[in-house]
């Protein structure tokens, strides 16, 4: 059996293959022998983000009321252009491999990031059986997690909302990003330096912040 870990950082790879045993990296990939697992272990890492919301419309680039509203009827993904060789290396090895763990951050993002790179590799999904689901980057904590890894499926659903999240994060900056940067240059209100007003989602937390430090304020006075 040829296993894959696909961790989301250089980092944290690294940090997995020594903590299974004796790792060495060749060409980028980390090859691993441990006796946590029956089979080749082969460890390769995501650069964060490697994968982005493809852009449905030609010439973007030059805002204009005219193009909006823009509501795709489906979204489809594209590998960032900066990001093709560590992509690359990553399907290398998911070709090769009979069985993937995903092993980026145990978190929405994290499940996010993997998944998305997973899609755009054919036959890649049927492969990742595993989750590697890491607390704590230090040898314990790693072998801990091999040691209960838990099936693919089972957080699956992280992945669902991230993605939710970022398809709404994409339409509020594509449509109110230029409507607003374009109205404000109607009133004045832009300078020729400052031509575009980036709008995104509200952080609500933030929010919540100020909203208690004004009325601590109003309170006080």
């Amino acid at each position: 059996m040829k296993y894959l870990v696909l961790a989301e950082k250089p980092d944290q790879a690294k940090k997995y293959a020594q903590a299974l045993g004796q790792a060495k990296n060749e060409k980028g990939a980390w090859k691993v022998k441990t006796d946590l697992l029956d089979g080749q272990v082969t460890i390769v890492s995501a650069v964060g983000h490697l994968v982005e919301i493809k852009n449905p419309y030609q010439n973007y680039e030059n805002w204009d009321l005219a193009n909006l509203s823009a509501f795709p009827e489906a979204f489809e993904y594209e590998v960032k252009a900066d990001k093709k060789k560590q992509f690359n290396l990553i399907k290398r090895e998911v070709n090769q491999a009979d069985c993937i763990i995903i092993g980026t951050d145990a978190d929405r993002e994290g499940e996010s990031i993997a998944y998305l790179i997973l899609r755009l590799i054919p036959n890649a999904l049927k492969k990742a059986k595993y989750r590697l689901w890491v607390n704590s980057l230090t040898d314990a904590g790693i072998v801990k997690a091999f040691k209960s890894l838990r099936p693919a499926e089972e957080t699956r659903q992280y992945a669902e909302e991230a993605e939710a999240r970022a398809k709404s994060d994409w339409l509020v900056g594509f449509n109110f990003s230029p409507w607003t940067s374009l109205k404000l240059q109607e009133m004045g209100y832009l300078s020729e330096k400052d031509k575009k007003f980036s709008v995104h989602r509200a952080d609500q937390k933030s929010h919540n912040g100020t909203i208690r430090e004004r009325s601590r304020i109003d309170g006080e006075y």
